[in-house]
């Protein structure tokens, strides 16, 4: 290097003269002046990241109808790239949804109950803990405990008309079931239990 050279530190105020100082105190003066100029860096990021979310705020609405509308234009295309990757990573999923499955038996146990109270019967989980309460967690006919089963008391219901009659447990659920639901059938049953 020359006298007229000069060593100019990059995005850095000072310039520092070749000439001057020798060479070791410029890379420490070069050293210092980019140090001080990352930590003027981490503080402009601190103002980006509070300037970035304050956006991600107001813009929230914007965010997620632009999103809705860009997935309904486009739900065709979403269906498709979907089933594609299930078809290529059958055996990945499947093998990672029956260890989750396990991982959260009780979980899942729960979903599929709600999904079937749902399906079945168009009542919801509250709807069932809200019968069982009113029935003292006790079967409506037989009045043993809900404690007294391992499995959940049956939603008994007119299979006529649809309407929810109460919770049974599966003993009476099935009793009830093979005598068709038939008062008569019932009062016989009752009666030829009298005589004997």
């Amino acid at each position: 290097m020359n006298q007229k050279e000069i060593i100019t530190a990059p995005k850095a105020d000072a310039i520092i003269p070749s000439g001057v100082v020798d060479s070791s105190f410029a890379c420490g003066a070069l050293y210092f002046i980019l140090m001080e100029r990352r930590k003027l860096t981490l503080e402009e990021k601190k103002e980006k990241a509070l300037y970035d979310k304050q956006y991600y705020i107001d813009k929230r609405e914007k965010r997620i109808n632009y999103s809705n509308n860009y997935y309904q234009n486009n739900k065709e295309k979403y269906k498709l790239s979907a089933k594609l990757y299930r078809l290529k990573n059958k055996d990945k999923l499947n093998e990672y949804q029956r260890s989750h499955a396990k991982r959260n038996r009780d979980k899942y146990k729960k979903m599929q109950k709600k999904w079937v109270l749902n399906l079945k019967y168009n009542l919801s989980l509250e709807q069932y803990n809200e019968i069982l309460k009113n029935q003292n967690n006790k079967c409506a006919i037989c009045n043993k405990d809900r404690n007294d089963f391992n499995i959940d008391f049956a939603v008994d219901h007119d299979h006529k008309t649809g309407n929810i009659r109460g919770l049974l447990c599966g003993r009476c659920n099935m009793g009830i079931g093979f005598f068709n639901d038939d008062i008569k059938i019932l009062e016989n049953a009752i009666n030829y239990l009298r005589i004997s």
